[in-house]
């Protein structure tokens, strides 16, 4: 390396002066996918323990040379096997600032499908494991996401309230990018949240290479011959060739600075191999500055991002309400295939972080801390962790191969499940108990209470309720082999309750009420001569075959909806709506595309999909006093079940249940689609949230049909002046509408050849899976009200326990039990929901807890309100065994303050008249400054000089996140 003489400080001080020079910070990295074509262990052994092992000791006998790192869940294995001299030379780097965390996320989160409490969960799992075991002056500070296929709007509003200064992005459609170079908006101040300002803005960097690698022919542990190592014979070629392309990249910016992503996946096996070949570059450079005009050093991200910071002369662009989906990185080939790739998986993943929201919730409600510790976090974390994995944008996504998402990914969701399942009996058998009575034994295991009811024995089942709101005459089920018996269910006073036992299918459903953020208690047994039964037996069953000729039309009806579906070919065709008395026109059927060069990630299909078939094989009508329904068979491995529930409560009377049951060994080549053609005037609109946040508005654009596809992980809905058609989902899918009053969500693919993204395999999915759309039609006002506590309802379901020991009759369980019990004095705000109530793991003594706004601004009239909440007051029932104090409010990852947060968070000057604001103009930008203002002051008039916190305020889309002491 060079000694920076006099002459070099001189004329390097000329051109910054003259800003001719260009400064190149490059910055060494090596992504690495716990989970792709390898498993997470098997890339452990075979690379990453050797990326980090090797580019540590490079770091530590080359103090020039640094390096970042990004997936927190390889850092912590190879952390574990290093000695105290490595992990001292480790936190020595990190002080000199030649390694940085950069994200410091579990893993580097999908961004299409992924819902935000996962995003929140795997973030908060790799941020606090930094914060204690590395310390606080090496928590990241800038988010890095430069391989998940697209980017949400909602990713920069999360990532800012972990006080995050920067993003760097890399994969958003190539046109938009190519866009962006020519008019130097490669870097911009991104305002992804419409209803929020300055405070969840960033300023984001979008990498200016095709890809994050460094490129051909600088890429020298990829073996290939046009990367030759740097020799005195073409050392000058290569400066030549370097400099040129670095200039070329300055000139798709608004400075003269560059930064060089160096690295790519899985590289820096061979740092030292790495390195000598930069460093002849970098030493050659910096020798002839005059000639070539460049500064260029080794960097970190963070030493980037202060350099430009610094230049207050830029005004950066605006984007605003926008984001990056979906995905396209060549021609029209948009990957838009992986929102629906391997659905038992995406199905799996969303089930288990539910499991995990209910087991957190039961643990901290009722597991006793013997000597201040908790047994059970320790039963809860192989959950947490296989759930973050699965937000990976390799695994939810569906990108992997077969082995890895069966031998790794759903592995370890099922080894999680099983631990945690331990923690939530454990906890929640601690929860009924009154003075000096017997603890009951719990199972999840069906065959047990099976066995108990087949010997005359009643069993206790408990219903947990995980959510805040009192949850009224919900319809439960639970599958029942003994169909030769006669059962009841009854209810916490020991009286029989509204239940059905359909023997054919082998299915108990039945009628309960739970209050919030707590249980309820019912009984089933063999049916009593003496009971007054309020049961019925009485199921209607009728199978049919669609005629060519007219027939009468088959008829479901409850409180609230009347579906008709045609008497000729067994399709719905119409939806009554009794609240609004409109009917709407809808046809659904079934359908699918031709695959041409689709794959796991792309959707690419031959031309227009096709009707599965002219009418249904078989429809089977199913009448009882709780549901209806109709079984729609259009072959034997698919089969849709439309059902609706007859309950006097309108959140779950006012859903059309529609199940898929698919598979096994679908037809290879097709990707099926279910599509809606109503009578509605969307004029070529969807709806749809970004992440089960904020709502996005895609209109029709008339080029192929994947690139109006989009992501679906939470709730949709296609609308015109007076009403709504919402789909409610219980997994993720792709969603299209291809005409004006179209909805088709795609539910299962198979693919004939590899789409070369990388996976180099055709998606041959053959397995069975099953999953559930809700259906909403209805006024807009009493849509938007209705759909997000039915996604809670849908994706939230209520846990069952059965009580296998003490076996006594149910009017004496209710004298040694508790049989109902809240732990909140009153139920949430309906626009309110509770996001997280968890163990800290470093903490058995601290708490989790975060509260989140579910509506936007100006969506509902009555629930898009501000909302107070006192913290005392809801935890302060005397029933309760749960009693938090001295509640601190903490930012999203549990990082710092918010106010300190504000106060070091880097600020970013915006142009006035930003060039690529779409949707907003600077009015609105300075009307939210103001709001911002406005926001601060209150919120520090609530914050006590010690920081307690109770009385809180919620505006419109706001999450506070809380630590507290319990």
């Amino acid at each position: 390396m060079i000694n920076f003489s006099l002459h070099f400080v001189l004329i390097s001080l000329f051109f910054l002066s003259t800003n001719e020079l260009t400064e190149v910070f490059i910055v060494p990295h090596s992504h690495n996918d716990p989970g792709w074509l390898n498993t997470l262990e098997e890339y452990y052994k075979s690379n990453v323990s050797e990326i980090l092992t090797n580019t540590m000791n490079d770091l530590i006998a080359n103090p020039k040379h640094k390096f970042i790192y990004v997936e927190n869940v390889f850092f912590q294995y190879w952390w574990k096997e290093q000695n105290e001299e490595m992990k001292s030379n480790v936190i020595k780097l990190i002080e000199k600032n030649q390694f940085e965390f950069v994200h410091g996320g579990y893993v580097m989160n999908d961004e299409a499908i992924v819902n935000y409490d996962m995003i929140i969960n795997q973030m908060t799992i790799g941020h606090q494991w930094i914060k204690e075991n590395i310390g606080d002056f090496a928590i990241p500070k800038i988010a890095f996401h430069v391989d998940p296929f697209g980017s949400s709007n909602m990713s920069p509003y999360l990532f800012s309230q972990m006080c995050f200064d920067a993003f760097v992005i890399d994969r958003i459609p190539w046109e938009t990018k190519k866009k962006f170079m020519k008019t130097q908006h490669m870097e911009f101040i991104w305002k992804g949240s419409s209803n929020w300002g300055q405070e969840t803005q960033m300023l984001t960097h979008v990498c200016p290479q095709s890809l994050y690698s460094s490129p051909i022919p600088f890429n020298w542990e990829h073996h290939s011959p046009l990367n030759e190592e740097i020799t005195d014979e073409n050392l000058v070629k290569s400066v030549d060739m370097i400099t040129y392309s670095w200039k070329k990249k300055n000139s798709w910016f608004l400075h003269n600075y560059v930064l060089y992503l160096f690295g790519g996946d899985f590289e820096f096996q061979d740092p030292e191999k790495e390195f000598r070949n930069m460093d002849k570059l970098v030493e050659y450079i910096n020798s002839n500055i005059v000639d070539y005009g460049v500064l260029v050093h080794y960097s970190t991200l963070s030493e980037y991002f202060e350099r430009i910071n610094k230049n207050k002369r830029i005004s950066y662009p605006v984007i605003q309400d926008d984001d990056f989906l979906p995905y396209c990185f060549r021609g029209s080939y948009w990957w838009t295939g992986f929102f629906t790739s391997w659905p038992v998986l995406k199905g799996m993943i969303q089930s288990a972080n539910a499991n995990l929201f209910s087991t957190e919730i039961s643990n901290i409600l009722y597991n006793p801390k013997i000597n201040g510790n908790s047994s059970l976090i320790r039963n809860i974390l192989p959950l947490r962790n296989a759930v973050a994995i699965g937000s990976h944008h390799d695994a939810i996504t569906g990108t992997s191969t077969p082995d890895v998402n069966q031998n790794q990914y759903i592995r370890d969701l099922l080894s999680g499940e099983k631990s945690a399942q331990n923690a939530f009996l454990s906890s929640l058998s601690q929860s009924f108990l009154k003075w000096k009575s017997p603890q009951p034994t719990l199972s999840l295991n069906q065959s047990k209470m099976e066995l108990l009811l087949s010997q005359n024995k009643s069993v206790p089942i408990l219903l947990f309720n995980a959510l805040g709101w009192t949850l009224s005459n919900q319809i439960l089920s639970f599958n029942l082999s003994l169909t030769h018996l006669d059962i009841e269910i009854l209810g916490p006073d020991s009286k029989p309750v509204r239940s059905v036992y359909d023997k054919q299918i082998q299915k108990v459903s039945f009628v309960s009420t739970l209050p919030p953020l707590g249980f309820t208690t019912h009984f089933i047994r063999k049916r009593q001569r003496e009971s007054q039964i309020q049961i019925s037996t009485k199921i209607t069953r009728m199978i049919n075959y669609p005629a060519q000729a007219n027939t009468q039309n088959y008829i479901i009806s409850n409180k609230y909806y009347s579906l008709s579906f045609s008497g000729k070919t067994g399709f719905l065709n119409s939806i009554e709506s009794k609240i609004t008395n409109k009917i709407l026109d809808v046809e659904n059927n079934i359908f699918h595309y031709s695959s041409n060069r689709s794959g796991a990630y792309i959707f690419h299909p031959l031309q227009q999909a096709e009707p599965f078939s002219a009418k249904v094989h078989s429809v089977t009508y199913v009448s009882t006093d709780l549901y209806e329904e109709i079984h729609q068979q259009f072959a034997s491995n698919i089969i849709q079940i439309w059902r609706i529930f007859k309950t006097d409560n309108r959140d779950l009377g006012n859903v059309i249940e529609l199940e898929h049951k698919l598979g096994p060994n679908l037809q290879e080549g097709q990707e099926i689609v279910t599509r809606f053609e109503s009578s509605i005037n969307s004029e070529g609109i969807l709806y749809h949230t970004n992440n089960n946040l904020e709502i996005r508005k895609r209109i029709y654009r008339n080029t192929s049909i994947s690139e109006n596809y989009y992501p679906f992980s939470s709730s949709a809905w296609i609308q015109d002046s007076n009403q709504r058609l919402t789909f409610i989902t219980d997994s993720p899918h792709g969603i299209a509408s291809l005409k004006s009053g179209n909805f088709e969500i795609m539910i299962a693919r198979s693919t004939l050849q590899d789409d070369e993204c990388g996976l180099n395999m055709s998606l041959s999915d053959s397995t069975y899976f099953s999953s559930k759309i809700w259906i909403i039609f209805d006024s807009i006002q009493n849509s938007e009200k209705s759909r997000h506590l039915s996604w809670f309802l849908l994706n939230n379901p209520i846990k069952i326990a059965y009580a296998i020991t003490p076996n006594i009759d149910p009017k004496f369980w209710i004298i040694l039990y508790s049989t109902r019990l809240s732990s909140l004095c009153v139920d949430l705000p309906k626009n309110v929901h509770l996001l997280s109530l968890m163990e800290n793991e470093y903490s058995s003594s601290q708490g989790i807890l975060r509260f989140h706004h579910l509506y936007e601004k100006d969506n509902h009239q009555e629930l898009s309100q501000s909302v107070n909440i006192s913290l005392s007051q809801i935890f302060s029932c005397p029933t309760s065994r749960f009693h938090p104090k001295n509640f601190q409010e903490t930012t999203l990852s549990l990082l710092t303050t918010p106010e300190k947060c504000l106060e070091k968070r880097m600020n970013w000057d915006q142009k006035r008249n930003p060039k690529i604001n779409q949707n907003k103009n600077e009015e609105k930008i300075n009307q939210n400054k103001n709001e911002e203002k406005i926001n601060q002051n209150k919120n520090e008039e609530k914050i006590n000089q010690d920081h307690e916190v109770d009385l809180i305020e919620l505006k419109p889309m706001q999450i506070r996140t809380f630590i507290f002491e319990y």
